[in-house]
């Protein structure tokens, strides 16, 4: 849907080991959209893959939202987009221990936060996002994702 909920011809597909759902209070909003997660509980990368996005003259912004149910560990994960037409880009993203959703929105860019950002051309009308787990200061390596956002420029 775009915007003003009005259907559009983009298509997603994804994969993942698992769902997950965060011990936050489920309202609606941003906390809705932040309560689940795809999950990577056997530690595989999860795939997003979108497709027939409508033409854009300017490209997009790709919002990737992520927020797991760490607990008291620190948790890293890596973010890539790739697909015609894109250069393929990585971004990492820490999930610090003793953190959950609580309405603030921070860019983690290699560095601590619960959104990574990608911009993509004009001439990409599909792309896919993998989520890699990296490391974990528990057992338990994950790279969630809880949401995405495509904005035309």
């Amino acid at each position: 849907l775009d915007e003003t909920g009005v259907a559009t011809s983009a298509t997603v597909t994804w994969h993942a080991d698992n769902d997950w759902v965060l011990p936050i209070t489920d309202s609606p909003g941003n906390a809705r959209m932040m309560h689940g997660s795809l999950d990577n509980s056997a530690a595989n990368p999860a795939t997003a893959t979108v497709a027939n996005l409508p033409a854009s003259s300017s490209g997009y912004d790709i919002y990737v939202y992520t927020a797991g149910d760490n607990g008291s560990a620190t948790r890293t994960a890596t973010f890539q987009i790739s697909g015609p037409g894109i250069t393929t880009t990585s971004v990492s993203a820490t999930d610090s221990a003793g953190t959950s959703f609580n309405g603030v929105f921070t860019q983690a860019n290699n560095s601590p936060g619960n959104y990574v950002k990608f911009t993509i051309g004009a001439s990409a009308t599909s792309f896919t996002l993998t989520a890699t787990p990296g490391t974990s200061t528990d057992p338990y390596k994950r790279a969630p994702i809880n949401g995405m956002q495509i904005i035309p420029h």
